[in-house]
């Protein structure tokens, strides 16, 4: 059997997508810096040949730190199953709960391969179970949960959930968030308002920053605003039809998906307007960081990331963020300059990439420990 490196080496496994969400931007950062100390590989599959490469240069991710990469389509897990279980690495990290995902799991921990990271973001993959596969499938999700060395959650309100499915002494949950503060500082600002989600899905609220725009139009136009919608999937050319059918389409526009910094940097406002957590959102970070005036719905564990000298926590409710969006544009242009430095003082003290790198390299050692002294016994 082949050997990837010393003990340490780790296989970062993820699928590509067209777009690189906040998640996928956040882990190939944190691994990215891993990758500075130790080899990390990333194992990737892929619909069509590149399309890695191309989210990847489209979000910002600096991929330099890596080893190697390995590409595989797809379609074939076999083969990508195949390879990490010749290659024995020390970890193999995977994002998120998935079929693939936990047959992997069960066949490196089972086998004796590798030990096994997995980072999980949200619970409605194993709590939403209505139809017969989707029970089949979540049973496999949960006995995933059971089998990996280690759990990384995203959101501390969820941490106690995984622990009760698979014991609390494996479960730990992310340290706050960061960003490549390098690239996503201020520059001049215009007058813009921002929302800005790789996958326009209902979590994000699109249509209710639609709808708050339409309430705050009026003072848009009187002040000179513009508002961006940026991103893609299936709701795109439905929020298009209402942003027109609103009258609204001079002053609200939707570019598609873009490189966060390209609008951030300018941005002077940045809406987060999920239903369910803006915490730790690699968008809210970067938005600090280029020193915008932070409009979030206040849900979940928000709060630890908006101070009130740079930001504003409402209610998920369209009136709620159009009065938010008012309240700013009134300021006097003083203010609206102390904005700017002050998040950007909150991001330089609180979203350095240095302690989230040190806790996932912590979290892949602790899975290598469990994994040689549990051995081959647990089912």
């Amino acid at each position: 059997m082949k050997d990837r490196g010393p003990a340490t080496s780790i296989a970062f496994c993820m699928f590509s997508l067209d777009h690189f969400g906040g998640a996928e931007r956040r882990l190939l950062r944190a691994y990215g810096a891993i990758g500075q100390s130790r080899p990390v590989d990333l194992v990737i599959a892929e619909r069509q040949k590149g399309d890695f490469f191309k989210a990847a240069e489209k979000a910002g991710v600096d991929l330099s730190s890596f080893r190697s990469m390995h590409f595989f389509p797809d379609r074939s897990w076999g083969k990508m199953l195949l390879y990490l279980f010749r290659q024995k690495y020390g970890t193999c990290v995977f994002c998120y709960l998935g079929r693939f995902n936990a047959i992997a799991t069960h066949m490196l921990e089972t086998f004796d391969r590798s030990a096994t990271v997995l980072h999980v973001t949200n619970c409605r993959y194993v709590l939403n179970a209505s139809s017969p596969l989707d029970i089949e499938i979540n049973a496999l999700f949960k006995s995933q949960l059971k089998r990996t060395s280690c759990i990384d959650v995203l959101y501390p309100n969820r941490k106690e959930w995984y622990a009760s499915m698979a014991g609390a002494e494996r479960v730990h949950c992310t340290p706050g968030t960061f960003t490549d503060l390098d690239v996503f500082r201020p520059a001049q600002k215009r007058k813009r308002i921002v929302l800005l989600a790789a996958r326009l899905d209902e979590v994000k609220n699109p249509y209710g920053f639609v709808e708050a725009i339409k309430l705050a139009a009026a003072t848009m136009r009187e002040q000179g605003y513009e508002a961006l919608l940026c991103g893609q999937g299936e709701n795109y050319r439905p929020l298009a039809s209402l942003i027109t059918r609103l009258g609204i389409d001079d002053c609200l526009k939707m570019p598609g998906y873009v490189k966060p910094e390209d609008v951030l940097r300018e941005a002077s406002v940045a809406c987060l307007l999920s239903r369910e957590e803006n915490y730790p959102s690699q968008a809210l970070a970067e938005a600090t960081a280029c020193g915008c005036y932070i409009i979030a719905t206040s849900v979940g564990n928000t709060s630890f990331l908006v101070e009130p000298s740079f930001g504003a926590l409402v209610e998920p409710l369209p009136v709620a963020v159009a009065s938010a969006l008012c309240a700013y544009m009134a300021r006097p242009e003083e203010s609206k300059r102390a904005v700017v430095r002050q998040a950007r003082a909150f991001a330089e003290r609180h979203y350095r990439p240095a302690a989230t790198a040190e806790y996932f390299r912590a979290i892949n050692d602790e899975a290598r420990l469990r994994h040689s002294t549990r051995g081959t016994k647990q089912g």
